[in-house]
């Protein structure tokens, strides 16, 4: 069997990034905070630690713009800079706006509305944009590194089992998959039915649905996987299961528990009550 061949890569789980973006963020807040204190006193003026916390939140908001964004990154396919940098200023924007009405909002909730949303926005716009900028594109940068650079290399198209090789007695002879009417569970051996023959093959179910074309093979029962150019006429037994007539007119009981993915990958002319 050829299988694509993969390059071994990690990704950080959403939840782990966002307890190293709170560790991280919440020490630049900190040390921000500590800066306004060193200086009021180098300006021998007061400092108000509700105040200065009150305009980083800049810094404390990346903590779950950055976790969205890594999600959206995850389930976005990006492929260059053209992509990555529409991407950056959209979440630099979006940030800004945030902020700007954050701000704003606790302003007017715990500072008598000193800060009209107006200056706050221009304010943040001049003082910190380039941050957001900054910060979500290198954020990016890693982002596009460890997804995209260290993706699996794959073919174009994986390439499933065409033929295999079975025992029939003491011998061994080669079946084409395409060939094979259907295949069951005969522990520890699985059954390959092929034209008017009948093969042992060492292998489970499972894993010999896996290394064949899932667009050819459907499982209709726990111990069974059928092809689905061999189907001749289906009918329903009215309980939630149904009866699969081969066009070797063997019958096979298609499952309930298999219905719903049988009819995603079925359609054929004479198909009863599906």
């Amino acid at each position: 069997m050829l299988l694509a061949q993969t390059e071994k890569h990690t990704t950080i789980p959403t939840g782990k990034l966002l307890a190293i973006l709170s560790v991280v963020f919440m020490a630049i807040t900190s040390l921000t905070i500590g800066q306004d204190f060193l200086e009021s006193i180098r300006n021998s003026s007061s400092f108000y630690i509700e105040e200065s916390l009150l305009f980083k939140a800049i810094w404390l908001l990346f903590i779950p713009m950055l976790a969205l964004f890594h999600r959206a990154f995850q389930q976005t396919k990006l492929t260059g800079a053209a992509q990555i940098i529409p991407f950056v200023l959209v979440a630099s924007i979006v940030h800004l706006i945030i902020v700007a009405v954050t701000t704003w909002s606790f302003s007017v909730l715990f500072f008598e509305g000193r800060y009209n949303l107006y200056k706050v926005f221009t304010y943040t716009l001049a003082q910190d944009f380039y941050k957001m900028v900054v910060v979500y594109a290198c954020f990016a940068f890693i982002q596009f590194h460890f997804l995209v650079s260290r993706n699996p290399i794959e073919q174009n198209e994986k390439q499933w089992l065409t033929q295999v090789m079975v025992q029939h007695g003491r011998n061994k002879t080669l079946v084409f998959v395409n060939e094979i009417t259907k295949v069951t569970s005969a522990t520890p051996y699985i059954t390959i039915n092929a034209g008017d023959k009948e093969y042992l093959h060492t292998d489970t179910l499972k894993a010999f649905y896996q290394k064949i074309d899932p667009k050819v093979f459907v499982q209709v029962h726990k111990t069974t996987l059928v092809n689905l150019h061999m189907i001749a006429t289906i009918k329903s037994r009215l309980n939630g299961d149904y009866d699969l007539q081969l066009k070797s007119g063997e019958h096979i009981r298609l499952s309930r528990t298999y219905v719903e993915a049988f009819k995603k990958k079925f359609s054929f002319p004479h198909q009863d009550n599906v």
